[in-house]
C-alpha cells in the first residue's frame, strides 16, 4: 500500500492505494476537487508518497 499527500496552502490531502501511481492519481483528484482544476499545487508529481505496511488480522 502507498499513502500519498499533497499540502497546498496549509491544507492536507491524503489518499492510499495498492500501487503508488494510483495513490498519486487519487490524491491529485481529491486536491483538485477542493482547490480547483489545473491548480499548480495539486500536481501528481508534487505528491509525497510512502510505502505503508498493512497487517490483516485473521
Amino acid at each position: 500500500m502507498y499513502s500519498c499527500t499533497l499540502r497546498p496552502f496549509n491544507r492536507n490531502y491524503v489518499d492510499v492505494a495498492v500501487k503508488e501511481k494510483r495513490a498519486r492519481q487519487k490524491v491529485h483528484k481529491r486536491c483538485e476537487q477542493k482547490e480547483g482544476k489545473m491548480n499548480i499545487f495539486c500536481k501528481e508529481e508534487k505528491a509525497e508518497c510512502t510505502s505503508v505496511n498493512v497487517k490483516i488480522r485473521e
